[in-house]
């Protein structure tokens, strides 16, 4: 597309560590796009390989990026959010190093989020290619742009599915503001882009394209692939999604409900048996009849939006 004065401005903003082997095919993705005015910001994290000369070579050959090479390593969320707090346009985009976008991939994301000023944030399906080579396509539904607060919400503490495609997705950068960047918690940087999704659904609708427009190819290095779920990390996050629904706005009883459905949904398998018997197991040999918290349904009347 051809801009014009009024075309808004898309900040792709894009974090990489180490990525020499295939950063060369993501940000040719970013040059394919049609959106006719971006700002392309490439923050490197110290890298040990060769990626610092392939972001070099790519800047000089575009007026429209920004060029950020650290000198020491601040980790991923750190890297991630200095970068955000660089970016000066309408909307955001982050683009995982290790992933392609298609060309009308910011053009479509932006015009539906134009096309519903209730949604904040947008994105696609992705199809998702794992180490051994093998690819399967991966939606996440919203829910509907009307619904309010609490249901957002709710969907989100779930956790069911692709949760974490909006977090390629582009965004309003008012939101951003209000919401900010990734939070570190107990356990570092684990799954940090979850409490950040839940903080983004209490601020708004979310809207998703039905459209495969996301190369999601993993790599040896991946963290999804290096971070190991155990006990203690889960309990992290869990904390990290209980702060974002208790800053969420919502009644005292929603709240409750909220996180304790959060608990309720995350127990390690055979949890459900329990439940099915009416009984909570609690650590510390404490066997509590299984309560329930009866929140306000999604009603007009209860909207917090």
């Amino acid at each position: 597309m051809t801009p014009t004065p009024d075309t808004p401005l898309v900040s792709i903003c894009v974090a990489t560590y180490n990525a020499a082997a295939f950063v060369q095919e993501t940000l040719d993705s970013i040059a394919a796009q049609t959106w006719g005015r971006l700002e392309i910001i490439l923050a490197d994290d110290a890298s040990s390989d060769e990626t610092p000369e392939i972001l070099r070579a790519f800047a000089a050959s575009r007026y429209d990026v920004r060029l950020i090479l650290r000198d020491t390593n601040l980790g991923w969320t750190a890297n991630v959010n200095a970068m955000l707090d660089e970016a000066t346009g309408d909307f955001i985009c982050i683009a995982p190093h290790d992933d392609t976008i298609d060309p009308p991939y910011i053009e479509t994301l932006v015009n539906a989020l134009r096309a519903d000023p209730r949604a904040i944030l947008a994105y696609s399906d992705v199809e998702q290619v794992e180490l051994d080579g093998s690819s399967r396509l991966i939606a996440w539904p919203p829910p509907a742009p009307e619904a309010g607060r609490y249901t957002r919400l709710h969907h989100g503490v779930r956790r069911a599915g692709a949760w974490h495609l909006p977090y390629r997705g582009v965004w309003r950068a008012g939101a951003h503001a209000r919401v900010g960047g990734l939070r570190k918690h107990a356990a570092g940087e684990y799954a940090a882009d979850w409490p950040w999704i839940v903080r983004m659904l209490a601020e708004g609708p979310f809207v998703r394209v039905p459209e495969v427009m996301v190369r999601k190819r993993y790599r040896p290095g991946s963290l999804s692939k290096i971070w190991k779920p155990d006990p203690a990390r889960r309990r992290a996050v869990e904390d990290a999604i209980a702060e974002a629904v208790r800053d969420a706005g919502l009644g005292p009883l929603q709240t409750a409900a909220l996180v304790a459905k959060l608990r309720i949904f995350h127990q390690p398998r055979g949890f459900s048996a329990g439940l099915r018997q009416g009984q909570l197991r609690i650590p510390g040999r404490i066997h509590a009849r299984l309560v329930s918290l009866l929140a306000p349904r999604d009603t007009r009347s209860h909207r917090a939006d």
